[in-house]
């Protein structure tokens, strides 16, 4: 923090250090002619001829009769405590009257309230005070005797409300003085002096603390109203067109020549400003004229002035006294009180939103006069309470607003922080936009818009994929300020594709029919991808924002337009494509379906799918899928439904041959997860209802080969060829897992669905069933016959070198006969270090020392044990099935298979070589396994 009035003269400043010195001397001479308030008798007072509903008209000086009347109609008057209106005659003890039962009868009192609101706004300072100044009533207050308000500050009630007014009316009164403080700053306004036949007036800034000292007698009568500017661009004042500015750009030119230059430096404002009123035509007295001076000499050096609002976060979790200390209170304070300084709002000095995050943390030290907490109420507080022998942890807010001058090359990285994400800086850009659209003066803004395209165009990127997140904002800023050869360089730097959002934008900003970039770029862009799901995406992404962004001046001719343009890029993805995925299924449906309302269209591209089925119909990651999607659609009588069956008939033969258990399974997972069910209602706006059973809709795929020649025989035969030609090096993991539950529900509708009589059902059932064991279970680990115990060490443990004591125990791991190895005394330190992975032998120790090795059957009680609850499992799996169904298939085999007497130790060798591999490769991946552990 950068407070020099205490400073060590004798102490040199560095050179940052006197810049800081400097702009915070020059920034803090600037003054208005005006003060936070401001008090006066109104010598030109006229009878405003109030009258009130329910009374009638109010004679003036104000007798105790009328009082009485005012009294009686009147309610109490209510004050703002945070998000709280409360009514607390402790804290505000008076009458008040509405704005809508007031009324003035006399037609000249309207020039006498001008005045005085002219004469107020200019020794308030507020420029161009007879013009940009306007006094809207709130209401009308009455102070009996023994009344007052405790210290508060107004609220800004209505938009460009910057302070408040008050009429005393002639009332004889004592007492009822208005005490104001702002800062370091005091004053107190005594308008009962000439209250038995005068008025007066006091006005201050709405963030000025005041309080109504008790009415010691008669009745204190005013009218409040609020003051609000009507001006957006503040005329400069001549109080500053001077040397100043020139000095000011000199020293902001010593910052540029730093060689430890700060990226920004905040300044603090005199008064506060909600979010609402923070920009520069709305700052008032000296932080109006500052802000001004500062705009321009930021304009003439290459930097820029923006305004803030910040939150000072005090936390003290354990508070003794039931207040946080400010730092300047150095006896007080404890260094277990944490703070935090954050900026909440960040705008330029039109007022427009610049802030992408909820809030940025800032350092203290880049403020060039300090913050004062001492002395203030905090503007929130929680905590605190007293709990009987101690206070509880109390956090204070307290909330200021600052002015910034960030160099022009940091303005980006100030904004957006250093590793900042795509989607922010499309958050900013997109502020940024929609600021420029709506303003006049869009220099600063569109050169901040330009800085962030550039930062993003030279950054270095760790992969292609996120460099494409990155090019996408780019992409949308190029054609938002119509640049045609930044949008070509970003299109030609792209390896893929950007997000959906970022072709939704430039839906929204591109007219086809007056194109500001070149079609050509914008159609590569759309499908340089070249994947039809990807490329699908992209073009109804596109449609879809270009929906929200025209919803209000759509036309036919323009819609067509682009619904034609559109077609002829699916259609001509559908035709080149050169790579198939099994995400191309999902899309394949929506271009038929999409296309409804264009007849011409819809037939168009329900060619172009089949000729992209035609080119793929071979490959069994299509064909599943697609089988899948088009069994899951609901029957519709429109030409859409009658596309979705041809496409069905001309896909069957297909996907008979081409089925495959692993990929059927997967896509239907895939299907039902939750991420594609997230991606597509994102994309599409549609909803994925939840399959009931893990195998989809296999038992509509059988009925439908069913219908075809020879179809189910030959979906039987693929299925039992595929499961007899599986090996469990083949599948993965996760595949196995996924077949754990496919399997048995898979068996479940085949057994209830076909003619168990059928051979090749049979064939087909039992395949799967010995399948589904072998690849689960597999063979019962045989006991041991010897003692030979090569494989029994963790594979992360030891690795045993050359040395003598490693080549007695490899030996002796290997030996058949020999049960226990003698370790002598002075055995090598790695190798008795590798004794903590022997678990599964019974190592003797003395003293901490290993002395002795044992083999043992461990491991094979181990993995007997493993083999018994996965066996356990599968047959509860096996039993759940029908059963009559499942013996007809199985025949004499029914009772070795469901008592797993093929599969235990000493069993005969099965006959199908297959089924032997298969069990041999789990015991042997179960084995490695296991020695993985640890």
């Amino acid at each position: 923090m950068s407070d020099f009035e205490d400073s060590d003269d004798s102490r040199t400043l560095s050179p940052r250090e006197a810049l800081e010195y400097d702009l915070q001397t020059q920034i803090s001479g600037v003054h208005s002619a005006g003060s936070f308030a401001t008090s006066a008798a109104i010598d030109t007072f006229v009878n405003p001829g109030i009258s009130v509903d329910s009374i009638g008209i109010i004679r003036l000086p104000l007798s105790e009769q009328d009082a009485h009347a005012i009294v009686q109609v009147s309610r109490k008057a209510p004050f703002g405590k945070g998000s709280e209106t409360l009514v607390d005659e402790s804290v505000r003890d008076t009458w008040e009257i509405g704005s809508d039962k007031l009324q003035f009868l006399n037609p000249q009192w309207q020039d006498c309230l001008n005045e005085i609101v002219k004469r107020a706004a200019t020794e308030l300072g507020v420029v161009n005070a007879a013009t940009s100044v306007r006094a809207e009533l709130y209401k009308m207050l009455l102070y009996e005797k023994w009344c007052s308000f405790k210290p508060h500050k107004d609220t800004e009630k209505v938009p460009g409300m910057f302070g408040t007014l008050v009429i005393c009316l002639p009332s004889e009164h004592i007492g009822g003085a208005v005490s104001l403080q702002h800062g370091e700053n005091s004053c107190q306004f005594d308008m009962s002096k000439n209250s038995s036949f005068g008025a007066s007036y006091a006005a201050w800034y709405t963030d000025v603390t005041h309080e109504v000292q008790t009415v010691i007698k008669g009745h204190r009568w005013v009218l409040t109203y609020h003051l609000i500017t009507q001006s957006k661009h503040l005329n400069p004042s001549a109080s500053i067109q001077d040397s100043r500015l020139k000095e000011f750009t000199q020293i902001l030119g010593r910052w540029i020549s730093l060689s430890d230059k700060p990226s920004y430096l905040i300044f603090p404002l005199d008064h506060q400003y909600t979010n609402r009123d923070l920009k520069l035509s709305h700052l008032k007295g000296d932080d109006y004229y500052r802000a001004l001076h500062v705009s321009q000499g930021c304009e003439k050096s290459g930097f820029y002035p923006l305004l803030a609002n910040v939150t000072m976060n005090f936390q003290d979790p354990n508070n003794e006294e039931n207040e946080c200390h400010d730092e300047e209170d150095s006896d007080s304070a404890a260094s277990h009180i944490k703070r935090e300084l954050s900026l909440s709002k960040i705008v330029d000095t039109a007022g427009f939103d610049l802030l992408v995050y909820e809030r940025m943390i800032i350092s203290e030290h880049d403020l060039l006069r300090p913050i004062h907490y001492r002395h203030r109420d905090p503007d929130v507080q929680c905590g605190g309470n007293y709990l009987g022998n101690s206070y509880a942890g109390i956090e204070q807010f307290f909330n200021d607003s600052v002015l910034i001058m960030v160099r022009r090359f940091d303005v980006r990285q100030f904004l957006l922080g250093r590793n900042s994400s795509h989607k922010t800086r499309y958050r900013l850009l997109k502020n940024l936009q929609t600021n420029i659209q709506n303003k006049v003066d869009v220099k600063t803004l569109v050169d901040v818009h330009f800085w962030i395209y550039v930062d993003i165009l030279i950054k270095d990127y760790s992969n292609l994929k996120q460099q494409d997140l990155f090019l996408g904002p780019a992409a949308v800023a190029a054609a938002f300020v119509k640049d045609r050869s930044r949008f070509s360089r970003i299109v030609e730097k792209t390896a893929q594709s950007f997000h959906k959002s970022y072709y939704s934008a430039l839906g929204e900003l591109v007219n086809l029919q007056e194109l500001d970039i070149n079609e050509d770029d914008l159609i590569l862009s759309l499908t340089k991808n070249g994947t039809l799901h990807q490329t699908h995406e992209n073009l109804y992404s596109f449609y879809k924002g270009f929906h929200q962004g025209n919803s209000d001046r759509l036309d036919q001719i323009r819609i067509k337009y682009l619904q034609r343009w559109l077609s002829h890029l699916a259609y001509g993805c559908l035709s080149k494509s050169k790579q198939v995925y099994a995400e191309d299924a999902y899309s394949l449906v929506r271009i038929i379906l999409e296309r409804e309302e264009d007849p011409f269209s819809q037939l168009v591209l329900y060619q172009g799918v089949r000729i992209f089925f035609q080119r793929f119909k071979n490959h069994a990651v299509l064909t599943n899928a697609l089988i899948v999607e088009l069994l899951l659609q609901p029957q519709r009588e429109s030409q859409s439904g009658v596309y979705i069956k041809s496409l069905l008939k001309l896909s069957i033969d297909a996907a008979i041959s081409n089925f495959d258990l692993l990929q059927y399974a997967l896509y239907v997972k895939t299907r039902d997860s939750t991420a594609f069910k997230d991606a597509v209602r994102d994309t599409y706006g549609e909803s994925i209802e939840r399959q009931d059973r893990p195998t989809g809709p296999i038992k509509a795929f059988f009925e439908l080969a069913n219908a075809q020649e020879q179809g189910t025989p030959r979906l039987l035969q693929v299925i039992q060829k595929q499961i007899s030609s599986f090996t469990i090096e083949q599948i993965s993991s996760p595949s196995l897992e996924l077949l754990k539950t496919f399997l048995p529900v898979l068996l479940e509708d085949l057994l209830l669905l076909l003619d168990c009589s059928s051979v090749e059902v049979q064939k087909c059932a039992q395949s799967l069933v010995i399948f589904y064991i072998t690849s689960i279970v597999g063979y019962e680990p045989r006991k041991p016959t010897d003692w030979a115990r090569p494989g029994e060490i963790k594979i992360s443990g030891p690795r045993f070198c050359a040395c003598d004591d490693c080549l007695k125990m490899r030996t002796f791991l290997k030996d058949s006969e020999l049960q226990r190895h003698v370790i002598r005394s002075e055995i090598s330190s790695h190798l008795r270090w590798a004794f903590h992975f022997f678990d599964y032998f019974d190592v003797e120790e003395v003293d901490g020392r290993p002395i002795a090795v044992t083999k043992t059957l461990l491991r094979w009680e181990k993995d007997h044990k493993t083999w018994e609850t996965r066996s356990a499992e599968v047959l509860e799996r096996l039993r759940g099935l029908p059963q009559e169904e499942l013996k007809r298939c199985l025949g004499h085999q029914y009772d070795e298979i469901m008592s797993f007497s093929l599969f235990k130790a000493g069993a005969d060798a099965p006959k199908d070589t297959n089924q032997k591999r298969r069990c041999e490769e789990v015991e042997s991946t179960e084995s490695e396994k296991r020695q993985r552990e640890g």
